[in-house]
């Protein structure tokens, strides 16, 4: 009888240590599986807008419209009407869902295939929108009179700034 608990509490050790190797191997493809690599950024002379997705936590620098729309209402200079203090840092978790839809939105589009350069010829005035995603760079370059961006950089833009507005909107 002794034998035969023994031999039970063996088996069910066996057993726990088991479920506990296979659950850290799950979780650990699981992590690995959503890893991804954003950022999306452009000023103007009246707004700041950066956004970093680092797997599954975005973080949202802005200007805090409130702080500055008196200042910027008539302002025409040509440079931003806001200073650093004018900007709010805000930060979220992102479900595996809107990482794994993120993730099928840049291979479904072949974004990555994208030239690095859209707009006027370098050195001319203009507001860079830039997308990074890993090592790859595309700039896209707007002024009055310019170009769209290319489709896939609208959809992937616009996807980030639906999670955004998602995320922080209050």
């Amino acid at each position: 009888m002794a034998i035969e608990k023994s031999f039970s509490y063996g088996i069910f050790a066996l057993i726990i240590a088991n479920i506990i190797f296979i659950t850290g191997c799950i979780q650990k493809y699981s992590n690995q599986s959503q890893k991804i690599s954003i950022s999306y950024h452009y000023t103007t002379e009246g707004s700041y807008y950066d956004v970093r997705i680092e797997n599954s936590k975005i973080i949202f620098t802005h200007t805090d419209y409130a702080k500055i729309k008196e200042k910027c209402a008539q302002w025409v200079k040509q440079y931003p009407c806001w200073r650093q203090e004018d900007l709010v840092t805000e930060e979220a978790q992102l479900t595996n869902q809107e990482i794994t839809d993120l993730k099928n939105l840049i291979e479904g589009t072949k974004i990555m295939q994208l030239e690095n350069y859209y707009g006027p010829k370098k050195g001319e005035r203009c507001y860079p929108h830039i997308l990074k995603m890993g090592k790859k760079k595309i700039i896209y370059c707007s002024r009055p009179g310019s170009s769209s961006p290319p489709e896939a950089f609208i959809k992937v833009s616009r996807k980030i700034k639906e999670i955004v507005t998602k995320k922080f909107s209050k």
